[in-house]
């Protein structure tokens, strides 16, 4: 039931990631959303109950959680970060990987496996959620050890439950902040840990290293936690490696602290995977339901496009394409698909967004506005398309920060610059920014209608035509302050 974790092209197999079988079961339910194959889960339920019985055997303890211990690497069980029993990041895989089993029992008529993993998934759930939750930090510890205690770490991987999705909401947001601070982000991606880190070198594969493939994995994360801005900053962050180093390729690993290779491989699939997935999972948050013939699409775009265009969507057989087009004060989004299709709508506006009307083929329908910290979304009820579909909603936009992205050069450092948060404070975009002391920075803001009033900053540029705005920000050495509000009416 253990599944490998390599298989090179001369016939040598590694066993040695104990991530590898949890993720088989996860990508199993995944595709099965996508396909709604049903006999092909039928048929090889066996493999999918011999990989979740290898994964039980692995809990020595009986604690609920699976382990690392002797089964094989989490990715960090060499170095400073060694010794932990099991992972935050491999424990989130289980509880995932849980559900996952208990959905496809369900479809493969095993009622009694049903039971079991539902049952497992809501304790494994709680387990995690309250065990590696680190109140005092504000983030999930990476390890547990045998002895129960756990480690006091922040690392990248944590981001994998949240974009799971099997983990508290608010916790989650809580501790997705902390990876868009400069002790974390780069110009060209995410590091593992924080420069803080006692042991952090920049060299390191493990200890501060930038994988693209943990950037996307954060992207991806900080989509589930409705932050976009942080989101397509990190969807750039990766695109942008393919011109540098090898063209149409994107390395394994980066440096830390300059934008050049780290000394491996400059061709890896899971990096290159990472350019993709978060564009379709996380800014335009296509989620099928094959079963249900039903998809949803939570896309968060940059507030600034005035058009996409977005083709081959798919879902069993069927292939879906939508196409927008944005102008004042309101927005028309034309699905086209082959056959008939189920669809949950929720694009993403920026904050104090008034929303005046929702009309689907020329008959108004209902809504609500969901209001997250950072942005608010609009929840349209649930529609059928036949194979055609014209949306449009009527608007008068709010206002909203634009994604950071700094292309870097080979060779350069980071700005060290991070737009760190937003929120609607008082009739007032809130914009709480990190920068160095001494250093001025610039950064855009959507601002349709205009600014009446800013505190913090300066504007440098309005572009009418577009409504952007480019402001200004000085980090006052005096004070030592790395961080910086900037209040706009």
């Amino acid at each position: 039931g253990k599944i490998y974790h390599e298989l090179t092209t001369s016939g040598s197999v590694h066993y040695d990631g104990s991530d590898a079988t949890p993720l088989f079961v996860v990508l199993f339910g995944d595709y099965f959303r996508h396909s709604g194959d049903v006999n092909f889960v039928k048929n090889n339920w066996s493999s999918i109950e011999k990989a979740m019985a290898y994964c039980y055997s692995t809990d020595r303890d009986n604690d609920g959680l699976i382990e690392i211990s002797n089964v094989g690497h989490g990715w960090l069980e060499g170095g400073a970060l060694y010794g932990s029993q099991t992972e935050f990041y491999l424990a989130g895989i289980w509880v995932k990987a849980l559900e996952e089993a208990a959905y496809l029992a369900k479809i493969a008529n095993q009622n009694i496996w049903y039971e079991k993993y539902d049952y497992d998934a809501k304790s494994v759930k709680g387990i995690i959620n309250n065990g590696f939750w680190n109140a005092d930090g504000g983030y999930y510890n990476y390890g547990k050890y045998k002895d129960g205690s756990y480690t006091n770490e922040l690392i990248i991987l944590s981001t994998v439950p949240a974009y799971l999705n099997v983990l508290d909401k608010d916790k989650s947001i809580i501790m997705m902040e902390k990876f868009a601070q400069n002790d974390f982000s780069s110009d060209w991606g995410v590091r593992m840990v924080g420069k803080s880190y006692p042991k952090f070198n920049p060299r390191s594969y493990h200890f501060g290293s930038i994988w693209p493939l943990f950037t996307g994995w954060t992207s991806l994360a900080e989509y589930a936690t409705e932050r976009s801005i942080q989101g397509f900053t990190r969807i750039m962050d990766n695109l942008m490696n393919y011109k540098s180093f090898a063209l149409g390729r994107v390395s394994e690993v980066l440096h830390g602290e300059r934008y050049e290779q780290s000394g491996v491989t400059q061709f890896q699939c899971w990096s290159e995977t990472m350019v993709i997935q978060p564009i379709v999972e996380g800014m335009l948050g296509f989620n099928p339901d094959a079963l249900d013939n039903r998809f949803e699409l939570n896309l968060s775009i940059p507030f600034n496009w005035d058009t996409l265009s977005v083709n081959n969507l798919k879902i069993k057989d069927n292939s879906i394409s939508l196409e927008m087009d944005k102008s004042k004060d309101r927005v028309i989004y034309k699905f086209e698909a082959l056959k008939q299709v189920g669809l949950n709508f929720n694009p993403e506006i920026p904050l104090n967004t008034q929303v005046n009307s929702v009309v689907a083929n020329g008959e108004k329908i209902d809504f609500r506005i969901i209001k997250n910290k950072e942005s608010w979304r609009i929840e349209i009820k649930p529609l059928e398309i036949d194979t055609a579909m014209l949306i449009k909603i009527e608007m008068v936009e709010g206002k909203s920060v634009l994604p950071k992205n700094y292309f870097a050069t080979e060779g350069s450092t980071s700005s060290e610059f991070s737009i760190l948060n937003q929120e609607w404070i008082d009739n007032n975009l809130l914009i709480l920014l990190e920068g160095i002391p001494g250093n001025r920075n610039e950064f855009q803001v959507y601002v349709p209608g205009g600014i009446q009033q800013i505190k913090g900053g300066k504007i440098v540029d309005f572009n009418s035509k577009n409504s952007i705005a480019k402001v200004e920000v000085y980090f006052n050495p005096k004070n030592n302050k790395k961080t910086k509000k900037v209040f706009i009416k």
